[in-house]
């Protein structure tokens, strides 16, 4: 008979302790009422007080106090006793529960937030910069929250020591880091300055980040700070490829960079790119054609220059034209056309001169095009064009 009271007994505070765990998050308070020694119900139902429009600070400061008595090594406890404290005004004694919460667990998030608004409060950039590091690892989701911090330690000398220093050991949150400078001007320049300094992007998280402060510098009208950072960090054998052109031979394909060959095919003409051993061929699909699928961004000096292609083709058919345009970004008129011959031949070159002005042309585009406005069938393009190279050259 005892046994069987026991038992059921048992039975009981078992089907109360799960009644307890599955209501702690949508009524912490019965939960409690259920069992009294149900922490995350504790916690919650603090939060949920403190939370409040009008919340009682003095219960608040009692709970926390109970928290910390029922589970003396959970963090929370401390941290919300702390939170507690700040809302009261005792600001130093809130800080040393946050940093007792961190001795627990390193990653307790509010005491890591708060300890980083306090480290930003009181210019200790290489606090605020640890805190972050901590956050963004264990809680990716708070970057909006703190990804700012870095922004403010590129406003310093001392900041942006321990940046660097930080973002060189390439934390996961580095990408997000640098795509949150970049919105700022101080934030961009040291983007800037470390991708440079790190010289090579060789792998495929590093060339993006290139991309993106590249793009990001082009956006502030920084073109020659863009290419020169383009530049920098190509590696022996991409730096060999670049001119005034990058990739003159179509060696490399389609990228992503800013000042790469960016192709693709549309419903008119099928781009492959590149071809063994280099080149560029666009088979046109019999029907009208509205193309600059094929482009590419240059930093060209003032100048007078030619633009050549080395060309071949096979029963091209063109009735509105095919050429390759190059002008400044953005520009209606063009500073030059190289047009494209009709019919079958085999390797030939083609090449027009141009003036680049001195003003208001500091990033150039050059595509391949046609005339065509409408899609009128009267006008299909049939056949297909091979270029082993586009060139430009100073005269």
């Amino acid at each position: 008979m005892i046994l069987w009271l026991i038992s059921i007994a048992g039975m009981f505070a078992l089907c109360l302790s799960g009644a307890s765990h599955l209501l702690e998050v949508q009524d912490p308070a019965l939960a409690l009422s259920l069992n009294p020694f149900n922490t995350e119900a504790r916690v919650n139902a603090l939060v949920g007080a403190l939370n409040a429009d009008d919340p009682d600070l003095d219960a608040a400061r009692s709970s926390a106090g109970d928290l910390i008595s029922h589970a003396s090594g959970d963090a929370r406890g401390y941290s919300l006793l702390g939170a507690v404290l700040e809302r009261q005004g005792e600001t130093q004694a809130a800080t040393r529960l946050y940093e007792v919460a961190l001795k627990h667990s390193r990653t307790e998030i509010h005491a890591l937030l708060s300890l980083t608004d306090r480290a930003l409060a009181n210019s200790n950039i290489a606090a605020a910069l640890s805190f972050t590091d901590a956050i963004l690892r264990r809680w990716p989701e708070y970057g909006p929250r703190v990804l700012p911090v870095v922004v403010a330690a590129s406003a310093s000398d001392a900041g942006r020591n321990a940046l660097a220093a930080m973002l060189a050991d390439s934390p996961p949150w580095r990408t997000g880091a640098l795509r949150e400078l970049v919105k700022n001007g101080n934030g961009l320049a040291f983007a800037r300055d470390l991708l440079t300094t790190e010289g090579e992007a060789a792998d495929v998280r590093r060339k993006a980040e290139v991309n993106l402060v590249v793009a990001a510098l082009a956006d502030a009208n920084a073109i020659g700070a863009a290419h020169s950072l383009f530049l920098s960090t190509l590696g022996p054998e991409a730096r060999a490829r670049a001119g005034y052109i990058y990739d003159p031979a179509f060696v490399t394909g389609a990228t992503a960079s800013y000042f790469g060959w960016h192709a693709k095919s549309n419903g008119a003409a099928e781009v492959t790119l590149p071809l063994a051993g280099g080149g560029l061929r666009m088979r046109f699909l019999d029907s009208p054609a509205r193309l600059g699928t094929v482009t590419q961004r240059l930093r060209l000096p003032p100048g007078a220059y030619r633009l050549e292609a080395d060309i071949a083709a096979v029963g091209l058919e063109a009735p509105k034209g095919l050429y390759w345009r190059l002008a400044c970004s953005g520009a209606r008129s063009p500073l030059v056309e190289l047009e494209v011959p009709e019919g079958s031949y085999g390797p030939r070159s083609v090449s027009a001169e141009f003036e680049l002005p001195g003003d208001a042309c500091a990033l150039q585009q050059v595509s391949i095009e046609t005339d065509t406005k409408t899609d009128s069938w009267r006008a299909r393009y049939r056949g297909e064009v091979t270029f082993r190279a586009l060139r430009i050259s100073r005269l």
